[in-house]
Parts: C-alpha cells; structure tokens; sequence
C-alpha cells in the first residue's frame, strides 16, 4: 500500500506542477525583429532509454519571466530571441517525456549578462544526461550537467553559417567570466 500510495502522490505532484514551455528556437534565416536580442549556444542532451528531457532556464530580473532553452539529441545549436534586459541562468530543469515539470537544479552561482537591443549573446556549450531506474514500484531519476565550455569561436562560426543576418551583428561572449551550473539530480 506505500507503495502505490507513493506513485500515486508523485505523478499526482507531477500533474499539478504544470507543463514545462520551451522557449521557441530561431528556425530560420530572417533578421531579428527591432527591439530584440539573440541568446545562443550548444546544448546537447546525451541519448538516453527515457523520457527525460532537459532544459536550461534563461530568467529575465526585469520581468521575472522563464525562457526554457531545450537541450536536444540531434541539433544542439540553439538560438531564441528574448526582450533587451537583465538575464541569469542559474537552473537546470528536467521534464517527463509527457512535458509535466519535475525538478528543478539550482546553483548559487549564475551566469549574468544585459542584452541589447540588435545584439547576440553566447552563453556556452552545455552536456546534459539523463538516466532512470525502477527500484520495485519506485522509478529513480538522474539528471546532471556532464560539462560546460567556452567553445565560443566554433559555436559562433557555426551559427553565422545557419544565420548569416548575424554576419552584421555585434556578438557577446557571455560565458567568458563564468563560474556555473555543477550540478547533479538524483531523486
């Protein structure tokens, strides 16, 4: 009975956590729109037997708004375009393949940068994993941050290649003064 009881509250806790909303990826070759700015980098999630999706999450201090960058198996370099403002990154989300939040990473140290208006920000190259395992009636989860870089001279070449509007755009390394993100999630 504590058994089932214990999976009945977690996926009760699950569904009442909410959906995770990613933030949508830059997807074509169109300049940014007036006002905007372009965070980017390489986030690739390691292949894995489950469901388990991560994210990075970029906060805006001036609004207070989540923007959820997706690692991915096949096409790790991502760029979204956020407001001009204050932003830190500071937590690792993991989500269940049904999109329903789990838990959350956080680290006392952040990466923090202002964007401007027209310009692009490199936050890093980001590793995640993930793994599961069922123990009787309870399913353990792992998630973790295998390595962060600075891999800005590659990353950036290869992202003017797939957005030549970058070509004339004045490009940051956000991550060069950065000490974050060492973390691991066991449940």
């Amino acid at each position: 009975m504590i058994g089932k009881s214990f999976s009945l509250v977690l996926s009760f806790s699950l569904l009442v956590s909410g959906c995770v909303s990613y933030a949508p990826a830059i997807r074509d070759a169109k300049p940014l729109q007036a006002g905007e700015g372009v965070v980017y980098g390489r986030f690739k999630q390691l292949p894995a037997f489950n469901s388990l999706q991560l994210g990075l999450v970029l906060k805006s201090e001036n609004t207070g708004k989540d923007y959820i960058i997706k690692f991915s198996k096949h096409r790790p370099l991502v760029a979204i375009s956020v407001p001009p403002g204050n932003y830190s990154i500071n937590k690792l989300i993991c989500a269940t393949g049904e999109g329903f939040k789990s838990h959350y990473i956080a680290t006392s140290a952040s990466l923090c940068f202002t964007v401007m208006p027209g310009h692009a920000y490199y936050v890093g190259d980001y590793l995640g994993e993930t793994s599961s395992e069922v123990d009787g009636t309870f399913v353990n989860y792992k998630w973790s941050l295998v390595s962060k870089k600075n891999n800005f001279m590659e990353s950036t070449k290869e992202m003017r290649s797939y957005y030549p509007f970058l070509d004339n755009t004045i490009i940051h390394d956000a991550f060069e003064n950065a000490d974050i993100l060492s973390m691991e999630y066991v449940q």
